[in-house]
């Protein structure tokens, strides 16, 4: 028993082709996009392409599966930006190679120089969290103040 799942582990292994990062894909995902013997199978399960079909610019698949770091179909899965350093994030791929740096690390634009603007985002994100704590913590000593002198105002009426 212990030989057969060897050997079909094995055969698992040798059927995977090279697998490559696919561009515009979550990382999680990454492994629905491993081709078994040169085919991918779009995500409807009714089309079988080949793997080099994957991000060619052209929608094989009806459910736009084929093309997640291009523009090429309108329904689809969608583009993820990684945007190393700051928030990561999903948006339409009718968004990717329009001339636009739409995700922060320039992802969407292959080929196009975009300025990497995450760490730029974080740090405006972290200033406007630490004045949000600040009027908070303002707000918070206020009350406590109104709080502690209606607290004696109604000492001194008693």
């Amino acid at each position: 028993m212990l030989q057969l799942v060897a050997w079909l582990l094995i055969s698992f292994c040798a059927t995977v082709d090279n697998f490559e990062t696919v561009h515009g894909v979550l990382q999680e995902h990454q492994s629905k996009y491993a081709a078994l013997e040169g085919v991918f199978r779009c995500f409807d399960a009714m089309t079988v392409i080949a793997s080099d079909k994957v991000n060619d610019d052209y929608c094989d698949c009806k459910d736009g599966s084929d093309e997640p770091g291009t523009a090429a179909c309108t329904a689809g899965v969608g583009f993820w930006c990684s945007n190393e350093g700051w928030r990561p994030q999903h948006m339409p791929s009718s968004r990717v190679g329009d001339g636009i740096c739409d995700c922060c690390d320039g992802s969407d634009e292959v080929g196009m120089e975009c300025n990497n603007t995450c760490a730029v985002k974080a740090a405006e994100q972290a200033r406007a969290e630490a004045e949000r704590r600040a009027r908070l913590a303002a707000a918070h000593a206020a009350r406590l103040q109104a709080v502690q002198k209606g607290q004696e105002a109604l000492r001194l009426r008693v």
